[in-house]
């Protein structure tokens, strides 16, 4: 139980923190981290001897694309709420008063669109090298038109699809009231993904846990999963591919703030309108702040 720092007006607020999705560093997560670390250490060895500036800039960024992907792979453990997000702050409403907001999570959106162009950099650099013959960057088994080509095109797809992915970021967050929940869609370029939607705390009957389950070749990722569950049927202008009837579900992986404890002060909000006034009086960044990566990961064992 992880107890919060006294409010301005003299009160204590305990929130328990539970490892509801437990944050742990698996076997296959470890032993990838280290192959990963490797990768790192041999684009370094390579940028080092690179005999031009276009090869030490390729080699470069297959060090940087292998430590995106290392931070990437270790991330369900807990390691990107180690510091708190600029997006979890305080927010006012003409409506509904003071309040706290959530915002979306964009690091994880950013490391991918890095190692896109990461990679991207390296095929250009190869197929750069490769036409104007200033270096040779791939094995001598592969240094041929073919390959070089190959490389070109891997090097502009890579690239659109970073410039894509820089366009359709993570948009949900959640503004948190005293009477009302608010879940927020930012605005997308040329699509029109949902609507904000409130719903009153008190047509709130439940703050439900669940996962998706997304399964690789090595392990299987389980994202959280925030439902808030209702009496009425929700409106249908707001609602997003994943609502329901019952329940206006939150992407928890996906958002600023760390899901185990969005969770449990959704659920110390819930309780009752005099927890939701004491809540609202602490600062974001306390009410936020989860504890150390250790313990999560002790916890997340145990």
């Amino acid at each position: 139980m992880e107890e919060m720092d006294t409010t301005p007006a003299g009160i204590v607020r305990t929130v328990e923190w539970l490892p509801v999705w437990p944050q742990t560093l698996r076997p296959m997560q470890i032993l990838a981290s280290l192959v990963i670390l490797l990768g790192v250490a041999v684009g370094c060895v390579l940028a080092w001897k690179a005999e031009s500036v276009v090869g030490l800039i390729g080699f470069a960024g297959i060090g940087v694309l292998c430590g995106c992907g290392g931070w990437l792979t270790l991330r369900g453990s807990g390691f990107r709420w180690i510091r708190l997000s600029r997006r979890l702050t305080g927010c006012e409403s003409k409506l509904y008063g003071k309040g706290l907001r959530v915002g979306p999570e964009a690091l994880t959106m950013r490391v991918l669109i890095i190692s896109m162009l990461c990679a991207s950099v390296f095929y250009a650099a190869v197929a750069l090298t490769f036409w104007s013959g200033i270096e040779v960057m791939l094995p001598d088994s592969r240094n041929s038109s073919p390959h070089a080509i190959f490389a070109t095109v891997c090097g502009v797809v890579l690239a659109v699809l970073a410039m894509l992915f820089s366009l359709f970021r993570p948009a949900t967050g959640i503004e948190i009231y005293r009477d009302v929940v608010i879940r927020t869609v930012g605005r997308q370029p040329f699509v029109r993904i949902g609507a904000d939607l409130v719903v009153p705390w008190a047509a709130i009957v439940d703050v439900a846990d669940a996962v998706r389950l997304n399964t690789t070749g090595l392990w299987t990722s389980r994202d959280p999963l925030i439902r808030l569950v209702v009496r009425e049927p929700l409106d249908k202008d707001g609602r997003l591919g994943w609502d329901t009837d019952h329940y206006l579900q939150l992407p928890a992986s996906w958002m600023a703030a760390e899901p185990n404890t969005l969770i449990a002060v959704l659920r110390a909000m819930a309780v009752s309108d005099e927890s939701r006034r004491e809540i609202l009086e602490i600062r974001p960044e306390t009410i936020f702040m989860p504890p150390p990566l250790r313990e999560r990961i002790r916890r997340g064992i145990i």
